[in-house]
């Protein structure tokens, strides 16, 4: 009896791990996919906002339907203060614009990216924004001004 309980326990804390190492990895391709915006090269190469969630996806370690789940707000303020860093949840579903606004050399940018996570146990059900089909939601946000760049 003890034996199925220390399982499940070690189970629970594995899922944890995984769900943490994502969000992790998730946090690191945000970070190297905002450097492009930052330093010109997203703005000078034209690239677009299905081409900035790949790049993001691209490093998210065993993330699966990153591509098709993820959900990526890109959007410029006059001031750090003036950030939007509420969750999209609308109803159970991410949802909302998905805004993807550059910016110029100078401007304020931030990059927010949430990923729906799909747990085994749902140990962190509390402390976790949710969805309305029960998957968790690992969040991350970058901001930073523009290099001035030409």
């Amino acid at each position: 009896m003890l034996f199925v309980l220390f399982m499940g326990i070690l189970a629970a804390v594995l899922d944890t791990a995984i769900m943490y190492f994502a969000a992790a990895s998730l946090d690191a391709s945000v970070r190297n996919a905002s450097r492009l915006i930052r330093t010109g090269q997203a703005q000078t190469s034209g690239m677009t906002a299905d081409a900035f969630k790949k790049r993001i996806c691209s490093g998210v370690a065993g993330a699966f339907g990153c591509d098709k789940e993820l959900y990526v707000r890109v959007s410029v303020v006059s001031m750090f203060a003036d950030a939007n860093l509420g969750t999209p949840i609308v109803d159970g579903q991410l949802s909302g614009s998905g805004a993807y606004s550059l910016g110029n050399a100078g401007d304020i940018v931030v990059v927010q990216a949430y990923l729906p996570w799909d747990p085994i146990f749902n140990v962190l059900a509390y402390a976790t924004p949710k969805l309305s089909d029960g998957r968790t939601v690992i969040a991350s946000t970058a901001a930073f001004r523009n290099e001035p760049f030409n």
